[in-house]
């Protein structure tokens, strides 16, 4: 009987009502009060009839939903929000009434996945492990949706519905680690965190040394023999693996099935522990020879006086195994124990009668001996004491017994009862098995002294009876050896449909490259064969073939029409009607006479693919190849195997498009054709060159530089360099026919066009490091200039006054793939970025210095060439940009200027020497010195020449004193400073002839009388 606080019943238990009442049903649903005690049928009626009812609906859908399959149009005649309803309300009905309501679960989302579109791909994944829960029938423990999201569900909420369902559902732990498999066409195998497929039956899959054909994602895997599988295949060659695969599959041949025994009710079997969660413990058959059960163990004991003296197990499973100080043992996953099966109820297997046996037993082997005890308590009305004995036994101590106790123990006696401490106990009367059991014990006389010795607890006492236990059924186990066989198989393909019609999905509504679009129809494919599609095979044979045409197609191969048979049941299906369409367009490609010949409706994709080939056959010989490509790589894009894309130009060597760090030149020879002044006049190599020094005066002033490739025209395509050498040749302005000269020539020009921007200065020799030239080959055989340029790091550029024709700026900058006009304000920016980076540098420079770490110069320039150079840096002069250290590479001390280089790093190596000292020091005039070689220089100098001196050198002004008088020759200042190379102060010098006079120093001399001949016979 139900009891009498039940809430109102819904209406009638009948199908017709169930819609049509849904309401009221949800209502009683939620409000009743489930009674779990007793008969549940028996006591639950109103409430498992309403229950039947609903399922009895849902089992009919559910062979509706069976017998569909995903390639057809789902039907338009059902209420599909109704019915997602009533899936909720029997799950949450069934769990309410301790059932495990994984078949209408399962039909919930297969209804989900083959009507609702758009689900996002992380709820899809977290939908993906929901169905993989029911197939493996873990038990549900917790589910978000409730009954109020059933009551509002509607078309508007079912997002909002999909996502609490795909968030909310959980499962026990799944620790047992089996594995489930199902056989049909190929073998499905659902482990405990990996579900794969593979083409082969069960035999032949575990006897495999397996491999991943294909990972979809995360959620399924395609496996197949180690021999088979190639990391990152080609779409080509996976292709031909696939089809092989499906191939094999039309001669499948299912595993021989060893015939196993059934276990009978009530009989005694050993079972293995899988797995503890928490108070729940479950086992596993061990004997390999019957079927394997799985279930779990039951073990408590409702009275106490059913066994009086075995403790009541129920905290059996907190006792598992450790290492703690004391190596205590407990129950762990691997034991073994003897239980009754028990075939009709929900916890197969019973310990208990397992435990009253080798209690027994124990109790017999016990008889006569002497073990540690504590006090629990009394038996009978006053017959005497109750003591545990660290075996786990309990004994009993008749009152009789205590007057045997000598009187100077009496005391120690009853001190042990009251403190817990243990004494030592003998047992002397034979077990009997009448009911209650007992055992009978005195307090041990040959011990006397033993009281409080070998203290323990009731739970030590409760661990070591365990222990006995498990080792006594390990000891009796005949299969303890033999790992229990930990899968099971899936007779029922209803799962593997739910998961075929995920991959379906999946495969239809996701964006893929071509692989991996191929990976999921394969998976479909073997899918569908396994749980008896028909024509979703068909389906997926057809999506096969028309992308296998589409890559065809995007790879410049033929593209052979999409045919299927007169009676193919696919012919009027949506998708296969739109592929043949599409093929039907691409097979007219590069065909400009071919019309469109059907007028049917077409689809976006379809159309759009349509008037891109009819233009692309309409601009053959119009426009160029490049462009042409452009359109098929834009149909390709559309079908959405651009990733397999090859351009009609493939043979030749592409060299990219323009950008900030590329230009491409077809000549430094001739313009480009619609900038030519006179037809007949095409070669302007003085005009011409500008234009490349245009792109290398803004590669210079950038902050990345670039690559300028003579030879190469706009498209990214090399024209070569043979018609510029002839016409060099032709003017003379090179006198060999070489790839070589060219580049001298091209050399040339350049480093003889630019300046500092800052003080006008050449910088040709600085040039010489920072852009290098070198001659490539590309695949067609024709060659190109690669002028690589780096920034100038010394400041701006710009052309020397006076050279550049009208119109050209006198300095430019590579900004967005454009070389642009330079501007007072861009190029204060520009510096200001140098500026922050040489700041930057300095920093890291001193940063060096005082951790007496190593620096790394980037990109040093000098005499000969650029490279990274790590130095222990001793000395640092902020003003200068220059710092004195020790050449690690070259093992000299020497100084380098900051601004030389392209950055700074700081390695984490230290100084190789103990310290770091030197001599060497910085002159007046920025030239190195060491000071024990230094000699004093005495110049005067004329107030013109004073003037100049303090402008161009502030630190040597500070060193000159004025004369008290002008002396013979005009002089009125005079410098003092120590150098040991003339060459700095000897340039001053010769800068300001008539202003300077040298005092002392006869190397100063020296120097200015050699280079005043030099100049002289460079003048004669």
């Amino acid at each position: 009987m139900e009891k009498s606080n039940q809430p109102p019943f819904w209406l009638q238990v009948k199908e017709d009502y169930i819609f049509d009442n849904f309401d009221g049903l949800v209502k009683y649903l939620e409000n009743y009060n489930y009674s779990h005690t007793g008969d549940p049928r028996r006591d639950n009626p109103d409430y498992e009839a309403s229950l039947d009812c609903m399922k009895g609906m849902l089992d009919r859908m559910n062979e509706c939903l069976d017998n569909h399959q995903f390639s057809h149009a789902f039907p338009d005649d059902i209420d599909i929000v109704a019915y997602l309803k009533l899936y909720a309300a029997t799950v949450l009905a069934d769990l309410k009434a301790g059932n495990q309501p994984h078949s209408y679960l399962t039909g919930m989302l297969d209804l989900l996945v083959l009507t609702q579109k758009n689900t996002k791909d992380e709820v899809l994944k977290r939908l993906w492990d929901i169905a993989v829960g029911c197939v493996r029938r873990r038990r549900i423990t917790r589910i978000r949706v409730n009954w109020t999201d059933i009551r509002n569900l509607d078309a508007s909420r079912l997002p909002t519905f999909i996502i609490r369902l795909a968030d909310g559902l959980e499962f026990a732990p799944d620790a047992d680690g089996q594995t489930y498999f199902y056989e049909h066409n190929g073998t499905l195998a659902i482990g405990h965190d990996e579900v794969s497929v593979a083409a082969c039956n069960l035999e032949a899959f575990e006897r495999m040394s397996r491999g991943s054909f294909a990972c979809l994602d995360g959620l399924l895997t395609i496996v197949a023999d180690r021999a088979d599988v190639k990391a990152e295949p080609s779409f080509d060659e996976f292709q031909k693996r696939s089809n092989v695969m499906l191939q094999g599959l039309k001669n499948f041949k299912p595993s021989v099935r060893r015939q196993l025994k059934e276990y009978a009710d009530g009989e005694e079997v050993y079972v293995k522990v899988t797995s503890i969660e928490g108070d729940r413990i479950k086992v596993a058959t061990a004997d390999p020879s019957y079927v394997t059960i799985h279930g779990e163990l039951f073990r408590y004991f409702s009275q106490p006086g059913e066994i009086m003296t075995i403790p009541a197990y129920s905290a059996l499973a907190d006792l598992t195994r450790s290492a703690g100080p004391d190596d205590e043992v407990g129950l762990a996953v691997g034991d073994v124990m003897r239980v009754m099966y028990k075939k009709n109820v929900s916890n197969k297997f019973d310990v208990r009668p397992a435990l009253e046996n080798f209690y027994r037993e124990l109790a017999r082997r016990s008889c006569a001996q002497a073990f540690d005890g504590i006090y629990t308590g009394t038996f009978g009305s006053d017959s005497g004491t109750l003591w545990r004995l660290v075996n786990g036994l309990t004994v009993a101590v008749h009152r009789s017994k205590y007057d045997e106790v000598p009187s100077e123990y009496i005391e120690s006696v009853r001190q042990a009862a009251d403190e817990g401490t243990s004494i030592s106990l003998q047992t002397y009367k034979e077990v009997s098995d009448q009911q209650p059991m007992r055992i009978y014990a005195q307090f041990d006389t040959f011990y006397p002294y033993r009281f409080g010795e070998n203290n323990f607890k009731p739970e030590d006492a409760d661990r070591n009876f365990l222990y006995e236990f498990l080792n006594d059924c390990n000891a009796n186990c005949p299969f303890d050896d033999e790992p229990v066989v930990s899968r099971e198989m899936i007779e029922d393909p209803r799962g593997v449909r739910l998961l075929s019609n995920f991959i379906c999905y999946i495969l239809h509504n996701g964006d893929f490259g071509s692989v991996e679009r191929l990976e999921y129809i394969t998976a479909a494919h073997m899918l569908s064969l396994m749980s008896d599609r028909p024509d979703d095979v068909s389906y997926m044979e057809l999506q096969r073939q028309y992308l296998v045409r589409l890559v065809a197609f995007s790879r410049n191969r033929d593209v052979t029409p999409l045919a299927l048979s007169d009676d193919d049941r696919l012919a009027s299906n949506a998708d296969v009607v739109v592929w043949q369409r599409i093929i039907s367009e691409l097979n007219r490609y590069r065909h400009p006479e071919s019309r469109t010949l059907t007028t049917e409706v077409r689809d976006n994709q379809d159309a759009s693919i349509n008037k891109l080939i009819d233009a692309s056959n309409s601009l053959i010989g119009i426009i160029n190849e490049t462009e042409l490509n452009n359109i098929k790589k834009s149909i390709a894009q559309k079908l959405g195997v651009d990733d397999e894309y090859v351009a009609i130009n493939a043979d030749r060597t592409f060299y990219g498009e323009e950008s900030s760090t590329l230009e491409l030149k077809k000549s430094i020879v001739f313009p480009p054709v619609n900038r030519r002044r006179f037809k007949e006049v095409e070669a302007e190599p003085d005009v011409q060159k500008w234009a490349i020094l245009k792109t290398v005066c803004g590669f210079l002033n950038s902050e990345l530089g670039g690559d300028l490739l003579l030879g190469v025209n706009d498209n990214g395509y090399a024209e070569g360099l043979d018609a510029d050498i002839s016409e060099l040749m032709r003017e003379g302005l090179i006198k060999v026919a070489s790839n070589d000269a060219y580049s001298r020539y091209v050399q040339s020009v350049v480093e003889d066009a630019f300046v500092d921007a800052d003080n006008s200065n050449p910088i040709g020799d600085v040039l010489g490091s920072d852009i290098t030239y070198a001659t490539e080959t590309s695949k067609e055989g024709k060659y190109v200039l690669r002028v690589r340029v780096k920034p100038y790091t010394f400041g701006l550029v710009k052309f020397k006054d006076g050279s550049r024709p009208e119109g050209l700026h006198d300095s430019y900058v590579r900004q967005s793939g454009k070389t642009v006009p330079m501007t007072p304000s861009l190029a204060s920016r520009l510096r200001a970025q140098r500026t922050a980076r040489d700041t930057s540098d300095m920093a890291l420079l001193r940063k060096a210095a005082d951790e007496k770490r190593v620096a790394v110069l980037k990109g040093y320039a000098s005499s000969s060439g650029r490279c990274d150079r790590q130095i222990e840096v001793y000395k640092i002069w902020e003003q200068r940009r220059t710092i004195c250290g020790y050449d690690i590479l070259n093992k000299k001390t020497r100084l380098f200027k900051v601004t030389r280089c392209e950055g700074v790093e700081l390695a984490a190596q230290k100084w190789s020497r103990a310290h770091g000292t030197t001599n060497l020091d910085i002159d007046p005039f920025g030239m190195s010195f060491e000071q024990y070689k230094a000699q004093e220089m005495v110049i005067r100098l004329s107030a013109y020449g004073y003037r100049l001196l303090v402008e161009e050198f502030p630190v040597a002004g500070k060193l000159v004193q004025q004369l008290q008088a002008a002396d013979t020759s005009g002089a009125m200042f005079e410098l003092r400073c120590p150098i040991s190379s003339p060459e700095g102060l000897g340039r001053f010098v010769m800068s300001v002839p008539g202003h300077a006079w040298i005092v002392q120093g006869d190397s100063l001399k020296e120097y200015v009388e050699e280079k005043t001949k030099i100049l002289t016979q460079c003048i004669g």
